[in-house]
C-alpha cells in the first residue's frame, strides 16, 4: 500500500509529481508517470449541459511539450490527455496543487527549484469536458507553487505539519466567456465530518496502467475529516475517490444558499499495485490558504471574488 500524489506525472514520464493518488501528470522530462484516473474512481462523467462550477470552473492542465526522456512520444495535448486538474478562481488565474507545477525527486522526496516543464508557457489550460486542440485552451504566463510546499509531508500519510501542496497558475489571457471563477471558501466557512462534498477531476478512473486522463468526471462523498494542524481535508471510500491526473483539482461544496465554493485541492491518496482504491484521499484545505492565494493574485494585478 503506497501513499502517492494524485497527478499523472508518471503516466507521462515528463511532468511532475502527481498524487498520493495525487494523480496529476506533467511532461517535462522529469516526470514519474504517476497516474491520473478517477472516474474519478467510482464516479461519473460530467455532461456538457451542466452549468455550475463542476463544469464551468474546472479545467485540465496539459502540455504540447514533448517528453525529454521520450522525444518521439506524442505530447499529452496532442493525444487528448492531461496531467493535472485546476480550478478557475479569477479571470486569469487557476488554483492547483504545488506538485503539479514544481519539480521534486520521487526518491528523496525533496523539491527542486524548477518547474515540472521547461517553461511556464508549456503549461496549457484546456477548457471543455474533454481535452482536445479543437476546444478552447490558453497557455500559462506564470506558475506559482506555495513557497513552503513540502513533498515529504505531502506523501507522509500522517503529516505533522502543513504540506502546503497548493499553487497558482497565471494565464496569458482571460478565460473563455462560458467559464466562470468560483469563490474560494473563507477560513470561517465551516466544514463538518459527513458533510457532502464533490470531487472533480480529469484523472484516470482506476489504475496508472490505464492512462485515460482528459475527461471531466465527478464523485460525491461525505467528508471524513478536517485537520487544522496539517491544513488538510480527508475524504474517500472503497473504490470511490481521486486518482492520477486528478491532482490539483477541486473539492467543491455548496453553502446554505446553494452557492458552489471550492474548499480543497486534490493532493494525494492510497494506491495498491498502481491501482487507486479511493480510501483516504488528502486535500489541501483551500480555506486556510486563501490569504496566500489572494496575495499571489494581487501581486499579478488580479484579485479573488
Amino acid at each position: 500500500m503506497r501513499y502517492k500524489l494524485n497527478s499523472s506525472r508518471q503516466l507521462y514520464t515528463a511532468a511532475a509529481i502527481s498524487s498520493l493518488i495525487l494523480v496529476a501528470c506533467g511532461e517535462n522530462g522529469k516526470v514519474e508517470d504517476i497516474h491520473s484516473q478517477v472516474n474519478i474512481v467510482g464516479g461519473r462523467a460530467i455532461p456538457e449541459d451542466v452549468s455550475d462550477a463542476r463544469r464551468v470552473s474546472t479545467v485540465a492542465l496539459t502540455t504540447d511539450h514533448r517528453s525529454v526522456r521520450r522525444p518521439s512520444s506524442t505530447p499529452l495535448f496532442d493525444s487528448g490527455r492531461s496531467f493535472c486538474t485546476a480550478t478557475v478562481i479569477s479571470k486569469k488565474a487557476l488554483l492547483t496543487a504545488a506538485h503539479c507545477i514544481q519539480d521534486f525527486d520521487p526518491q528523496t522526496k525533496l523539491k527542486g527549484d524548477s518547474w515540472i516543464l521547461p517553461a511556464a508557457r508549456d503549461f496549457i489550460a484546456s477548457f471543455g469536458i474533454k481535452v482536445g486542440k479543437q476546444g478552447a485552451w490558453i497557455r500559462a504566463k506564470k506558475v506559482v507553487p506555495h513557497p513552503e510546499w513540502d513533498p515529504l509531508q505531502t506523501l507522509s500519510g500522517n503529516p505533522n505539519s502543513a504540506p502546503h501542496d497548493i499553487g497558482v497558475v497565471i494565464l496569458e489571457e482571460e478565460i473563455p466567456s462560458n467559464y466562470q471563477p468560483v469563490e474560494v471558501a473563507s477560513e470561517n466557512f465551516e466544514l463538518k465530518e459527513k458533510q457532502q462534498v464533490t470531487l472533480v477531476g480529469f484523472g484516470v478512473t482506476l489504475s496508472r496502467r490505464n492512462n485515460n486522463t482528459g475527461l471531466l468526471r465527478e464523485v460525491q462523498l461525505p467528508l471524513q475529516g478536517v485537520d487544522k494542524k496539517s491544513q488538510t481535508l480527508n475524504v474517500g471510500s472503497w473504490m470511490k475517490g481521486a486518482c492520477a491526473g486528478d491532482s490539483g483539482g477541486p473539492m467543491y461544496t455548496q453553502d446554505a444558499n446553494g452557492k458552489w465554493l471550492v474548499v480543497g485541492v486534490t493532493s494525494a491518496g492510497i494506491e495498491i499495485f498502481q491501482t487507486c482504491i479511493g480510501l483516504d484521499n488528502s486535500y489541501t484545505d483551500a480555506r486556510a490558504h486563501k490569504n496566500w492565494i489572494r496575495s499571489v493574485l494581487q501581486g499579478n494585478n488580479d484579485d479573488l471574488l
